[in-house]
């Protein structure tokens, strides 16, 4: 499995190391898969010529852990996403955050980002069992850094007048919640 997900990133049809500088994974298949995709990023850097400052992370690329899902009934419970912190901290120059419904910074050290998917207008859910927070509770009460949209926008009349209220929302949480936490 761990073979598998390095070969994926950097060879195939899609060399999705040539491209993409932030990439996701899940620790399912143990905590290894966090090294083979670091030592992928920096095989990258030779492979494919990149110009990558040495003194940068892994051929500039880092990894955020899905520790979290926004779909009801979804298999990563506390016990994972605590893992999935673990081996965060074990591996700091290549993790940059996580995917998750929360800020998983605990510790004083920490300096993750974090991203949340599932963020609607509405707090609701949908027939696949998706469940949406609203901007307001991703990035204000729950205190993550990104909101992750998709079908808010890509199902709207008109796309680019929904990104840009989510961006506006976003951002006014986001003052809100550092205007309160000072």
């Amino acid at each position: 499995m761990i073979d598998t997900v390095k070969m994926q990133y950097t060879s195939g049809p899609l060399q999705i190391a040539r491209w993409a500088n932030i990439v996701n994974a899940h620790i399912f298949p143990g905590p290894a898969v966090i090294k083979s995709v670091a030592d992928a990023a920096v095989e990258a850097r030779s492979m494919y010529g990149l110009n990558d400052s040495d003194s940068e992370r892994p051929s500039s690329r880092g990894l955020l852990i899905l520790a979290q899902m926004s779909s009801a009934g979804n298999l990563m419970d506390e016990h994972y996403t605590k893992q999935c912190i673990e081996v965060a901290r074990q591996h700091p120059d290549f993790v940059i955050g996580f995917i998750a419904q929360h800020n998983l910074n605990k510790e004083p050290h920490d300096n993750f980002i974090s991203m949340a998917p599932g963020v609607q207008l509405e707090s609701k859910g949908d027939a696949q069992g998706q469940q949406y927070n609203t901007p307001d509770t991703i990035i204000g009460k729950q205190g993550v850094d990104v909101a992750i949209v998709g079908r808010g926008i890509y199902t709207a009349p008109d796309r680019k007048k929904a990104a840009q209220q989510y961006r506006e929302l976003s951002w006014a949480a986001y003052e809100t919640r550092t205007k309160s936490s000072s």
